[in-house]
């Protein structure tokens, strides 16, 4: 049996774009798996799929946690799996410029234009840029082509992995129980999260959960687009010295 050969121009996907919200994706890269360090494969990248109320849902997960994104700005031709490189990342993420030294005392850092800001992230069958928040910017903040070649350089590369999202909606917590054990998280993780709600501007989060051995959900405050649930992480600890 020979194996089929690579797609490395997205032929399959051609005709497919789509567009996300740019300041999403520094609180989604805090959840994206690699294929160095990863649960499962099919967990690596974006999950983009169309909402039925228009925009898009985006999920991002390392096996172990997942930030669900509600992004109703964005538009998606059909459901997708992409990888999106380290660069197109960094693209995204706000400008910070430098605070000013000036006769002796430090002066607050200007305001940073519109073309330096990341707007959309667009995606399309061979491509995918970054576009500033200004229609007459003199170009793009970042773009990339999909390269020639059947394999595919981790995290170098835009790639549309396929066209089958994991079915995370299985995942989330059914939040109409009433808690009735205590909450076991991982401080890496929280850690994580915590990192991402100051990407998002949250000022605080809410964890809600109903068992040990159950998903926990955590929301950020004044932040409603973004769902995080982490996996359930049983105290097997406490349950080995109890035996």
């Amino acid at each position: 049996m020979t194996k089929p050969k690579a797609d490395p121009y997205g032929l399959k996907h051609r005709g497919f774009h789509a567009k996300i919200s740019a300041k999403w994706i520094p609180v989604l890269r805090h959840f994206m798996s690699d294929f160095e360090n990863t649960f499962s494969p099919r967990t690596h990248g974006l999950h983009i799929q169309p909402h039925p109320e228009g925009g898009v849902t985006v999920m991002a997960t390392n096996g172990k946690m997942m930030a669900i994104v509600r992004d109703e700005a964005g538009s998606s031709t059909k459901a997708v799996r992409v990888a999106i490189s380290k660069d197109t990342a960094d693209a995204c993420e706000p400008p910070r410029l430098p605070c000013l030294w000036s006769e002796g005392e430090w002066l607050p850092p200007p305001e940073v234009p519109a073309w330096m800001s990341p707007k959309w992230l667009r995606l399309m069958d061979a491509a995918v840029w970054v576009e500033p928040d200004a229609p007459d910017a003199p170009g793009l903040l970042h773009s990339e082509m999909i390269e020639e070649g059947s394999v595919y350089r981790t995290g170098q590369e835009y790639r549309i992995l396929d066209d089958k999202p994991l079915p995370w909606m299985r995942c989330l917590p059914d939040m109409t129980a009433h808690q009735i054990e205590p909450l076991v998280i991982s401080p890496i993780y929280l850690g994580q999260i915590c990192l991402a709600a100051n990407s998002a501007g949250a000022k605080s989060i809410r964890v809600k959960g109903t068992g040990i051995d159950k998903p926990v959900s955590v929301e950020f405050v004044g932040v409603p687009e973004i769902t995080v649930v982490l996996m359930p992480i049983l105290d097997r600890l406490d349950k080995k010295s109890e035996s």
